[in-house]
């Protein structure tokens, strides 16, 4: 991760930027196949558009829930490709171009259903926590 997460917002509320970004170079350095840019400056990136968009209104939002949400954006991550998937059949995509495109996505589902399972235990953790 760059350092230009590290300059950004480092004052908004309930926010720990440091903690984001030193999570996400561990993200960064563990992550399986090798990007050629920082899926963590992504991540940054999307929680600084998210407060543009949306405020800071996560500040009042439940762990649980915030966790939820998180369980339901990785099943969403399989529905979206399968979706585009769907698509370039329809459009007549050749068979190399649908077989590169599935074999993708079935990595893509098992990274998803493995950050869903991580995530439902950390929301189960913090069942037990509730502090």
């Amino acid at each position: 991760m760059t350092d230009r997460s590290r300059t950004v917002g480092s004052r908004l509320p309930g926010r720990d930027l440091r903690l984001e970004r030193d999570l996400l170079a561990q993200v960064d350095a563990a992550a399986p196949v090798p990007l050629g840019y920082g899926f963590g400056d992504l991540v940054a990136a999307r929680l600084a558009l998210g407060d543009r968009r949306h405020g800071h209104g996560y500040v009042s939002r439940t762990v649980d829930d915030l966790l939820a949400e998180a369980v339901e954006e990785a099943e969403d991550l399989p529905a979206w490709a399968l979706l585009a998937y769907q698509q370039a059949v329809r459009h007549g995509a050749d068979q190399s171009t649908l077989d590169t495109l599935r074999q993708s996505i079935v990595e893509a589902g098992v990274a998803a259903a493995t950050a869903h399972v991580q995530l439902t235990r950390a929301a189960g953790v913090w069942k037990r926590a509730e502090l």
